[in-house]
């Protein structure tokens, strides 16, 4: 099977569209083949579809699964760890959430830029700054949660892999087109 976009399927007019769009089902069709994912949207009037890479589909999970973990986290700092540490380790505990879900929103960004541009200096800016968050975050929480507090000191470790995720960002943001 071979799936294309074809333009002339669309009707230019925006407007037209809508109204053909409200009288004809829309069908969407998620087809794996070949460790890649297509996702094809069809209608009596329009079809369209793109095969998604594995390193977006995998920073966009990444960035997915951050973003669950910085909500249920920060709901679980305000409701059941408040009252059971002290106001250093709160404070610990939610700049660790804060570099998360900032973070988990650069995940899905990357894996944005990975599926337009396949660089691989956006999969790898992913790759730092999920370890940026599994060490930075991941030593702020546990120091908020009891852990001794020598944990502190590979907290920067984590800050550095972050930076440098940014760094790879930029840089594949300034790379040009081939």
């Amino acid at each position: 099977d071979q799936y294309f976009y074809d333009e002339s399927d669309f009707n230019h007019d925006s407007r037209q569209d809508a109204k053909i769009a409200k009288k004809k089902p829309l069908r969407l069709c998620v087809l794996a083949r070949d460790q890649k994912i297509f996702i094809s949207c069809q209608s009596d009037t329009w079809s369209g579809g793109a095969f998604m890479n594995n390193h977006a589909r995998t920073l966009l999970l990444l960035g997915a699964v951050n973003g669950l973990l910085y909500v249920a986290l920060s709901a679980f700092a305000a409701h059941g760890l408040k009252s059971s540490v002290s106001l250093e380790q709160l404070g610990w505990f939610e700049t660790a959430a804060s570099y998360q879900g900032f973070h988990a929103l650069a995940l899905l960004c990357g894996g944005i830029l990975m599926q337009l541009f396949e660089r691989r200096s956006f999969y790898i800016s992913g790759l730092l700054m999920l370890l940026g968050i599994i060490i930075f975050s991941g030593s702020l929480y546990a120091m908020a949660l009891g852990a001794p507090r020598w944990f502190g000191a590979i907290t920067p470790i984590g800050g550095v892999s972050l930076i440098a995720a940014w760094a790879l960002m930029i840089a594949g943001l300034l790379q040009k087109e081939r």
